[in-house]
Order: C-alpha cells, then sequence, then structure tokens
C-alpha cells in the first residue's frame, strides 16, 4: 500500500531532495532494465525459461510503475519550486490537508 507522506523543509533543500529522490528513481529504472535484459537473455530457450520470464516481468512492471509515481512526485516537487522562483508566494494552496481526524478537508480559502 502506498501512502503520502508529508513534512516541511526549507526551500533550499527543495533541489537536493529532488535530486535524491531522482536518484532512487533511476536506480530502480537500471534494476527493470536488468530484469528485462534477463527476460530476453532467457528466451533463447524458452521451454526452460518461459516461467522465469513471466515473473521478471511482472517485477519490471512493479518497478516501472513504482518509478512513475515516484516521478510524479519529484515533478510535483519542482513544478512548486519553479513557482516559487516565479514569485508565487504560496505555492501550497493547491494540496487538500488532513486534519486530525483524518478525513480529507479543503484547504482555506485565501483573503
Amino acid at each position: 500500500m502506498r501512502v503520502k507522506i508529508s513534512y516541511g523543509t526549507e526551500i533550499e533543500n527543495v533541489p537536493k531532495i529532488s535530486k535524491e529522490l531522482l536518484q532512487k528513481s533511476a536506480e530502480k529504472l537500471m534494476n527493470a532494465v536488468g530484469l528485462i535484459d534477463r527476460c530476453l537473455d532467457g528466451l533463447d530457450m524458452p521451454e526452460l525459461n518461459s516461467g522465469n520470464a513471466s515473473v521478471n516481468i511482472g517485477k519490471a512492471r512493479e518497478i516501472l510503475s513504482d518509478v512513475d509515481l515516484g516521478l510524479g512526485d519529484i515533478q510535483s516537487l519542482l513544478y512548486g519550486l519553479q513557482k516559487y522562483y516565479d514569485g508565487e508566494e504560496d505555492v501550497s494552496d493547491r494540496r487538500p490537508t488532513m486534519d486530525t481526524g483524518g478525513s480529507d478537508v479543503a484547504p482555506p480559502e485565501n483573503t
């Protein structure tokens, strides 16, 4: 199950955090490519390796899905950072907040 964790940091830390998250995504992608390469090699003898290839393809797909979600998170971070650089004062208005009861609530209106 995927959960969203939210915490605050100084705006100058966002590029470093984004870079670290992007590096982790790149490493996961390389793992997926390795699984796919093994599938390609194994299919030279499909009678022996088609079952393993199917399992590895499933693992690669799970990794790719995870990477896609992570890249979406990074893209959101960088979008907010760019809005900040462009002079927008409150870049978090678009995101819903969570009340202590655990239900989604609308963000406060700007007045």
